[in-house]
């Protein structure tokens, strides 16, 4: 009786922590194996053009990834859907930044 106990006990306990590892996995995201490098911010096409809080989401409710000093190298890597705000990477990070403070990097000509 004893040993039976011990063997729901067990298959119950297994239960449990395969259901945990379950939670973890998402089979809706494919596993591509791919691989992006880091961009080369000294050739970077964009600035910043004041001090921004560099965002982890497309609100201004959302945290603060890094606050980017003016003339921060930045390298576009996605849009929100109204165009107001460009998904970047930049030194501090990858986040959200509103438009209106990026700035084409201007090239002194010899």
């Amino acid at each position: 009786m004893i040993r039976r106990c011990v063997l729901i006990l067990d298959v119950l306990i297994l239960a449990v922590l395969l259901t945990g590892c379950m939670k973890q996995f998402r089979a809706d995201i494919p596993y591509t194996d791919l691989v992006i490098p880091a961009p080369d911010f000294s050739t970077a096409p964009f600035v910043t053009t004041a001090e921004v809080n560099l965002r982890s989401g497309l609100e201004d409710e959302t945290g603060v990834v890094a606050v980017l000093p003016e003339g921060t190298p930045v390298v576009p890597v996605g849009i929100g859907s109204e165009c107001v705000c460009w998904k970047v990477a930049s030194p501090q990070g990858v986040g959200w930044l509103y438009s209106r403070y990026i700035a084409s990097r201007t090239t002194d000509a010899e």
